[in-house]
């Protein structure tokens, strides 16, 4: 029982360091901008950087996702920051923030422009998650009382479950 308590402790301890102050340690980066600029957002240790010739081979880096981020450098001196919002709003939110500091320090105007963003209906980006697992909740139920509902209509007295077994839970597809 200790062992468990600390278990839960050093859980708790490690998500609230992780959601306290998180830190950016990867995020890819479409650049079309003047060597300079490439440069400087090379120089950051934390962003790697794919060259890409135009405005357009940017943008289609994030939508395809084989980037987080773009940044596009336009002769009027305005920056636009493509972001993904539909692939995970932390993602954008740190994409945008990243694009606007490299932004600031060239001295240009930031745009930021989200290429995927999430559905109306889902801002936060987790209306998928939720529906995926609880529909797989749902089929798991569903699986064993039709278990239960045919051993019933079988008449049989003794059978096997083949639906997964959890510790202090008896599914409804046990002995009758």
């Amino acid at each position: 029982m200790i062992g468990l308590t600390l278990l839960v402790i050093a859980m708790i301890a490690s998500y609230s360091g992780a959601f306290a102050k998180p830190t950016l340690h990867h995020m890819t980066v479409a650049v079309a901008a003047p060597e300079q600029v490439v440069n400087g957002v090379r120089g950051q240790e934390a962003l790697a950087v794919n060259e890409v010739g135009d405005d357009a081979a940017a943008r289609r880096q994030v939508y395809e996702r084989k980037s987080d981020a773009a940044f596009v450098v336009s002769p009027t001196g305005e920056m636009k920051i493509y972001v993904a919002g539909g692939g995970g709003r932390s993602v954008a939110n740190a994409a945008e923030t990243v694009g606007r500091a490299v932004a600031a320090e060239a001295g240009l105007t930031p745009a930021v422009e989200d290429v995927a963003p999430a559905s109306a209906g889902d801002p936060s980006g987790t209306v998928e998650f939720m529906r995926s697992s609880s529909s797989r909740s749902a089929r798991r139920s569903g699986q064993r009382c039709w278990a239960a509902s045919w051993a019933r209509s079988a008449g049989r007295r003794r059978w096997r479950c083949a639906a997964p077994r959890w510790p202090g839970i008896r599914p409804c597809c046990q002995s009758l």
